[in-house]
């Protein structure tokens, strides 16, 4: 599997704050901030980053989500 992606062809003009990121990375306050950001008008996706640092760790996040929706919950 390949997290890297092909530079955008064109430049970013607004931005906001992931909130897929925000709300699932415990270490989101830790990033940096251009790490944090996606074009304003995306979808919250993974190429919506407009760093590569932003992509890999958003590519991390989604796959810790997937992984804890196939954890079968234990029967108390």
């Amino acid at each position: 599997m390949d997290f890297h992606r092909a530079p955008p062809k064109h430049e970013v003009h607004s931005v906001r704050t992931c909130d897929l990121c925000c709300s699932h990375d415990p270490a989101f306050e830790q990033r940096d901030p251009l790490d944090k950001l996606i074009a304003a008008g995306a979808e919250v996706t993974a190429h919506s980053h407009i760093t590569e640092n932003g992509y890999v760790r958003h590519r991390l996040v989604e796959a810790k989500l997937r992984q804890i929706a196939a954890t079968p919950a234990k029967a108390s």
